[in-house]
C-alpha cells in the first residue's frame, strides 16, 4: 500500500464530514470517486483518522451503509455494534481455523479458549486476544 499523503487524508475527512449521522453515510466507492485510492487504502485511511487523528467516524453495514460522522448516542451505538459484530465474526473464524487445522492434523500451539459470564476469550500464542460477548436479540 502506498503511503497516504496529508492531502488525501484531508480530502477524505472533508468528504466524510458532509455525511453526518448513520442515516446519511457514504460508501467507499463514492469516496474513491474523489480520491485516487483503492478501497483498502481508503479503509486504512479511515482507520488512521479514527485511531490517530481523533475523528468520530463510524460505519454501518445496515442499509443505508457506509461511513458517517457520529453526531449522537444512537450513531455511536450503531458504530460500536458494527465493530462488535466484526469482532464476533473474527473470533468465530479463528475458532474455525483452529478446528480445521486440528482436523487436518496441524498442531496449533498455545490455543486457549475461556468462557466466563457469556464472554469468550480466545488466546493464540499471546498474539490474539479477542473478547466475544454473547448478546441476546
Amino acid at each position: 500500500m502506498n503511503k497516504l499523503t496529508d492531502k488525501q487524508f484531508e480530502k477524505i475527512v472533508r468528504i466524510i464530514q458532509k455525511h453526518v449521522a448513520k442515516s446519511n453515510p457514504i460508501q467507499v466507492d463514492e469516496i474513491a470517486e474523489h480520491v485516487d485510492l483503492s478501497d483498502r487504502e481508503i479503509r486504512k485511511a479511515i482507520q488512521l483518522l479514527v485511531n490517530e487523528a481523533g475523528h468520530p467516524i463510524g460505519s454501518t453495514t445496515k442499509g443505508p451503509y457506509g461511513f458517517f460522522i457520529i453526531s449522537n448516542q444512537s450513531d455511536f451505538e450503531e458504530a460500536v455494534k458494527n465493530l462488535s459484530n466484526r469482532e464476533r465474526k473474527i473470533a468465530e473464524r479463528i475458532k474455525k481455523l483452529v478446528d480445521n487445522c486440528k482436523s487436518d492434523g496441524v498442531k496449533v500451539k498455545n490455543y486457549k479458549k475461556k468462557i466466563v459470564d457469556k464472554s469468550t476469550t480466545i488466546n493464540i500464542q499471546n498474539l490474539f486476544l479477542i473478547n466475544l460477548h454473547d448478546e441476546e436479540n
